[in-house]
């Protein structure tokens, strides 16, 4: 089960989203009900959402008249629920919100206290001009680098000439070649700032996050594992195979498959690696290592995150909410109460940006926040809403000051 903080905050989410079901409603409800306190959370939490779309309150802002709004609403959600609704109807509370996807929402947590939502307007225009040198790279088998521009489309050849593959924009696609009998490896490397999607010989899918270096054999052999290695962030989408499991490789971690989608993460500058599961099984174990389910190595289910740190001597198996490690598909920076030390890490691959924090009382400040907007200086904003400090930008540097 998730933390009790981590299943209120998605209920409040839910809640001024209109994507709340009626069951969830009515634990909404219960829980508000336990007590004064849970009652106030909630109430705070609204009101400070008001707050963020434009709404001032007056200094004799009545709170037990808002409350008693905000139980009628829910009270009414759940009958409209009950009158021959499915159980997956959507309760219809807050119905201006449902535009909310075109704004990026903050929500600062605070242990033991409320949930407190920011809102600043989406889809900015970017901060910084792309650097003429901050390409996708792929090197071939023999060492040699080529550049890849993600306007063009172009044949990837091999020593001998001949097409393995096809890259169309952000995207490579290679041919499979049965006849193949040696492997022969591709590396890509994905700069700060940008993504790429590879479509391997057996046509698994692998999208692969900003900063990231991927390598992977241009054929695989009939018979053999299909092993890659990964320093960085991708998701995977594997082809089945009952017989060739696909292994992914990093510093801490290893998975084993036959056929799945899940996401993994190894920056070889973070001390942790995680695995998440979307669906199907995958088996991990300690890198450098066969799996071996009958020593102890795992297997994860659909909702399971896998994790080991460089000062752990184990693996760790949670349940979590899939979107949080996925989002950054859809171009979206989910943070959950997480340290500004390691969201700076975040915001530098993701905007390709050096973030150079001389206020050392920030980095150990928590933040849970959901981001979708392309402007790093709307998100510095937002933070400083809640924790005051001063940056500046010069180039692709930013300097945060108290």
């Amino acid at each position: 089960m998730e933390d009790k903080n981590t299943y209120i905050y998605q209920l409040f989410l839910n809640y001024i989203s209109g994507e709340i079901t009626k069951k969830d409603s009515l634990k909404l409800r219960n829980w508000i009900a336990l007590n004064s306190a849970n009652k106030k959370e909630f109430t705070d939490y609204l009101r400070l959402h008001k707050i963020a779309q434009g709404i001032r309150f007056s200094e004799n802002f009545d709170k037990e008249d808002a409350w008693e709004n905000i139980v009628g609403k829910l009270e009414d959600d759940g009958k409209f629920l009950s009158q021959g609704k499915k159980e997956d109807a959507k309760v219809r509370t807050l119905r201006p919100l449902r535009n909310l996807l075109k704004y990026a929402a903050i929500f600062i947590g605070v242990l033991g206290g409320a949930y407190f939502y920011l809102e600043i307007s989406g889809k900015l225009s970017s901060d910084f001009k792309t650097s003429e040198e901050n390409k996708i790279t792929l090197q071939s088998n023999d060492g040699e680098i080529k550049v890849l521009l993600e306007k063009n489309s172009q044949h990837i050849l091999n020593q001998k000439g001949e097409v393995i593959g096809t890259q169309s924009g952000n995207e490579i696609r290679y041919a499979a070649n049965s006849s193949s009998e040696k492997l022969r490896y591709n590396q890509l490397s994905v700069p700060y700032g940008k993504t790429f999607s590879v479509f391997l010989s057996d046509s698994s899918e692998v999208v692969l996050n900003s900063g990231t270096t991927f390598k992977y054999p241009v054929n695989f052999i009939k018979g053999t594992s299909r092993k890659v290695y990964l320093d960085g962030e991708a998701y995977f989408k594997v082809t089945k195979n009952k017989t060739d499991a696909f292994i992914v490789e990093t510093t801490l971690l290893s998975t084993k498959v036959f056929g799945t989608e899940f996401n993994m993460s190894s920056y070889s500058n973070e001390v942790k690696t995680t695995v998440v599961l979307v669906e199907g099984s995958v088996g991990v174990f300690k890198s450098g290592t066969i799996f071996d389910s009958d020593n102890g190595d795992p297997y994860l289910s659909p909702g399971q995150l896998a994790s080991v740190d460089k000062s752990q001597n184990s693996i760790k198996i949670e349940n979590v909410d899939t979107y949080v490690y996925t989002a950054w598909l859809n171009g979206v920076l989910f943070i959950r109460n997480e340290p500004f030390l390691k969201i700076a890490k975040k915001l530098e691959r993701k905007y390709n940006v050096i973030i150079d924090n001389q206020y050392e009382a920030l980095n150990n400040e928590m933040f849970t926040a959901k981001f979708d907007v392309e402007n790093v200086s709307s998100i510095l904003d937002a933070f400083k809403k809640i924790h005051p400090f001063n940056y500046e930008i010069t180039n692709h540097r930013i300097t945060i000051t108290p």
